[in-house]
C-alpha cells in the first residue's frame, strides 16, 4: 500500500514535469516512507532541521534524518536509502549541523538527479536556513511550492490507511470513555487531561501525542482551549475533545457532559446538537460536496436560532486537519475512502457551550461511524 502511494505522488510528480521533490512536513514523511516523526518534545536543538524525504520521478526515495532518529529510521521507513548526518559533537564545537545537513541534501539530490529542472518543494514545512543553502548551490534548479496539492492526494486512504484509522479511532473512544469516569467535582482540567492521557498511552502502550481540549463552566462557551488549574464545579459542562496520534495517524472526538445536573436549557441544546450531528452522519455519501454537509449540519443548528463560528468538519489522516474540509465555501466533493469528522455546535454566553463529534468512513453507499462512546450529557 505505501508503493501504492508513492506512485499515486510519482504520477503528480510527472504530471507537473517535475524532475523529482522534497518533502519535510511529518504527515508527508508518514505517508510516503511509514516513518513517524516524533513530535511530543517538538524540535530537538542538536538537529539542523526535520527528517526530509527525496523522491523522484522514477520513484527512488531517500530519506535523511539525523544521528538521534537514525536508529528508528532504519527499522520502520520503507526507503531506498537512509542518509545520516552528524550534529551531536562535544569536542568540535566549530561542526555547523546546518552545513553538514545541507550538504548531503545537495549530494544526494545530485544522486537521485532531482538537481536540476522543476522540482517540487513541500515549502510550508522546510526551513528557510536549508533552502537558501540549497538554492544558492543548485542553481539550475526551479522550485514549485506543492504543499497544498498533498492535501488532495492524501484525502482517499487506502485499506492499510483505513485500519489505521480505526485503531486510532478506538484509541480516542477509550479516551472519552475514561474521561467521564475520571471527571469529578473538584478536579481540575489539568488534572482530568493528564489522567485521560495516562489512560491512553496504557492502551497503546507508548508515549502518545495528545491533543486536547478538556474546558469547563464559563470557558465551555469561549469554544475552544487547553486545559488549565480551573477546577470543576458541580453542575458544569465539560467539553472534552480529544485527538490523539497513533503509528502517525490522528483521530478525533468530542462529547460534552455535566457534573451533576443539567438545567432545561442545557438539555434543550444538547439535543439540537445531537440531531444535527446525526443528520450530518445520515447524508454522508460519495457524491455529495462539503458544502452540501455543512449547510445541512448548520441549518439544523440555524433553525433553532444558533449558529457555530467554526467549520462542520474536517478530514483526518497523516494530519489532523485536512481535506475534505466540511466549510459552507467549500465544493470539494466527497468519495469513498475518505476520513472525515462531523463536530456541530452551540455556544451561549452565560449558558454554556456544547460540541459532539464522530469520525465517520465514507464508504459506497454512505458512512461507517469509526469513533464508538456516548455522547449521553449525563
Amino acid at each position: 500500500m505505501l508503493m501504492d502511494r508513492r506512485d499515486k505522488i510519482c504520477k503528480f510528480i510527472a504530471s507537473m514535469n517535475m524532475k523529482g521533490a522534497v518533502f519535510c512536513g511529518p504527515g508527508s514523511i508518514r505517508y510516503l516512507s511509514g516513518y513517524t516523526v516524533p513530535i511530543e518534545t517538538g524540535p530537538n536543538p542538536f538537529e539542523a532541521g526535520p527528517p526530509i524525504l527525496l523522491l523522484n520521478i522514477d520513484g527512488e526515495s531517500e530519506l535523511v534524518v539525523s544521528e538521534f532518529e537514525e536508529p528508528a529510521a532504519r527499522s520502520d521507513a520503507k526507503v531506498d536509502n537512509v542518509s545520516v548526518y552528524s550534529c551531536y559533537n562535544i569536542y568540535d564545537l566549530d561542526t555547523k549541523p546546518l552545513n553538514v545537513l545541507s550538504n548531503i541534501l545537495i549530494n544526494s539530490m545530485k544522486k537521485l538527479r532531482i538537481d536540476k529542472g522543476i522540482i517540487g518543494l513541500e515549502a510550508e514545512y522546510f526551513p528557510t536556513s536549508i533552502f537558501w543553502h540549497i538554492k544558492e548551490n543548485l542553481r539550475e534548479a526551479n522550485w514549485k511550492d506543492i504543499s497544498r496539492n498533498l492535501e488532495s492526494i492524501r484525502a482517499v486512504k487506502d485499506s492499510e490507511e483505513i485500519e489505521l484509522m480505526r485503531r486510532v479511532c478506538d484509541v480516542a473512544s477509550w479516551g472519552q470513555i475514561a474521561a467521564r469516569q475520571i471527571v469529578n467535582e473538584g478536579a481540575s482540567e489539568i488534572e482530568v487531561y493528564s489522567l485521560v492521557k495516562a489512560k491512553i498511552e496504557e492502551k497503546t502502550g507508548a508515549r502518545t501525542p495528545l491533543l486536547a481540549d478538556v474546558i469547563s463552566g464559563e470557558r465551555t462557551w469561549e469554544i475552544s482551549g487547553h486545559p488549565t488549574i480551573r477546577r470543576i464545579r458541580r453542575d458544569e459542562l465539560v467539553i472534552c475533545d480529544l485527538v490523539p496520534r497513533v503509528d502517525g495517524y490522528w483521530g478525533d472526538s468530542c462529547s460534552t457532559f455535566i457534573v451533576g445536573k443539567p438545567t432545561s436549557e442545557h438539555v434543550k441544546l444538547h439535543k439540537i446538537v445531537m440531531t444535527a450531528l446525526q443528520k450530518g452522519i445520515e447524508n454522508i455519501k460519495p457524491g455529495i460536496t462539503a458544502m452540501e454537509i455543512d449547510k445541512i449540519v448548520r441549518s439544523e443548528i440555524k433553525k433553532h436560532g444558533y449558529d457555530y463560528p467554526h467549520h462542520t468538519g474536517h478530514g483526518l489522516g497523516v494530519t489532523y486537519h485536512e481535506e475534505p474540509r466540511i466549510y459552507p465555501s467549500s465544493n470539494t466533493i466527497l468519495k469513498p475512502g475518505m476520513v472525515l469528522a462531523i463536530e456541530p455546535g452551540i455556544y451561549v454566553k452565560g449558558v454554556g457551550g456544547i460540541r459532539l463529534e464522530d469520525v465517520l468512513l465514507v464508504t459506497e453507499d454512505g458512512a461507517d461511524i469509526l469513533t464508538k462512546y456516548s455522547k449521553d450529557l449525563f
